[in-house]
C-alpha cells in the first residue's frame, strides 16, 4: 500500500511538474520575442454547441463533425474490404489487442480491489 500510495505521489508530480515546465517556457518564449500578455498559443472555448480554437492567433470555429466523418470511415473501410477481402492477420492482430486490454483491465482491476 505505501508503495502505491509513493508512485501514485510521484506520477502526480511528474505531471504536475511537465504542465508547470511548458507554461513556464510559454511565458519565456513570450518574454523573448516581446509579445507578453499576447493570447496563448493554442485556446480552445466551447460556446454553444461550437468548439473555438485559435492556434497562433488564426480562429478556427467547428460545429460537432464526428457523426458526418465516421459515416464517411465506415464507408470507406466497407469498400476497402470488398474490394481487398478481409485481411486476417489484422483481424488476428485486433483480437490479440482486445483481449490484452481486457486482461489489463481485469488485472488492474483485481490490484485495485486487493489496495481498497
Amino acid at each position: 500500500m505505501r508503495v502505491l500510495v509513493q508512485i501514485v505521489c510521484m506520477i502526480g508530480m511528474l505531471v504536475t511538474g511537465i504542465f508547470v515546465g511548458i507554461d513556464r517556457a510559454e511565458q519565456n518564449m513570450q518574454k523573448m520575442q516581446g509579445t507578453m500578455g499576447a493570447p496563448r498559443a493554442i485556446q480552445i472555448t466551447p460556446q454553444d454547441g461550437k468548439i473555438e480554437i485559435a492556434v497562433l492567433g488564426q480562429v478556427v470555429e467547428t460545429k460537432n463533425p464526428v457523426p458526418k466523418v465516421a459515416a464517411k470511415v465506415r464507408e470507406t473501410v466497407t469498400s476497402q474490404q470488398e474490394k481487398n477481402g478481409t485481411n486476417y492477420l489484422a483481424v488476428v492482430g485486433n483480437e490479440v489487442g482486445t483481449g490484452l486490454k481486457n486482461l489489463s483491465r481485469k488485472v488492474m482491476n483485481f490490484i485495485f480491489a486487493l489496495a481498497e
